[in-house]
């Protein structure tokens, strides 16, 4: 900050005995510039400062007999309905076990899914069963199934059907939901499929 002497009172702190002569300002020796070491390059699959997940490609065998692959997430923690911390395999059995609850066959889910009215109270029953969104989101990225419906995720915990992704169902599909319709309606169901491409099905 800056002082401002309206009164001169600097005079008052003149003391030449004790601040003696001025001294003259001691050499400075001018010192080499350093040359800035570059960067070593990282190693492929160096940690770069931010914790990654890591990955491990599982194959585990439900009560059905039947195998499904998993992409178990070394990094990412699964509780049971008590909250207990459970291993990734006993997470899948749970929800294998619980599924049975609200439907029986494929056909069903698909029912269920297909209308929303249903698939909102069933989303709701499994989010009081202990299976939220947050749970569901993790099922996805626990079978790498993040660019799929989450229907198919449930079909694939269910029956072992393979799951295929959303824009492989839209493209499927679009010969018989196309047929009949002019231009207009064509680009705006185009619209409303890119955005289910990209977020799927709506889970709250």
């Amino acid at each position: 900050f800056t002082i401002y002497d309206f009164v001169d009172a600097y005079h008052h702190f003149l003391d030449p005995e004790w601040d003696g002569e001025p001294l003259e300002p001691e050499p400075v020796e001018p010192k080499e510039m350093s040359t800035p070491k570059e960067p070593k390059d990282k190693e492929p699959g160096s940690n770069d400062g931010e914790e990654k997940e890591k990955w491990t490609r599982l194959k585990i065998k439900l009560r059905d007999g039947k195998e499904r692959e998993i992409q178990h997430m070394i990094n990412t923690s699964f509780w049971s309905a008590d909250g207990k911390p459970i291993s990734a395999e006993e997470f899948l059995q749970n929800l294998f076990g619980k599924l049975p609850e609200f439907f029986k066959n494929e056909d069903e889910l698909r029912k269920i899914w297909s209308n929303p009215a249903t698939r909102s109270t069933f989303l709701k029953s499994l989010e009081e069963a202990g299976y939220g969104k947050d749970e569901l989101v993790n099922i996805q990225r626990l079978i790498n199934a993040e660019k799929s419906d989450l229907f198919d995720v449930l079909e694939y915990v269910s029956f072992a059907i393979k799951p295929i992704t959303r824009e492989e169902r839209v493209i499927n599909a679009k010969p018989i939901i196309f047929f009949k319709l002019d231009d207009k309606q064509k680009k705006f169901l185009d619209f409303v499929l890119s955005k289910y491409i990209e977020t799927g099905a709506t889970i709250c």
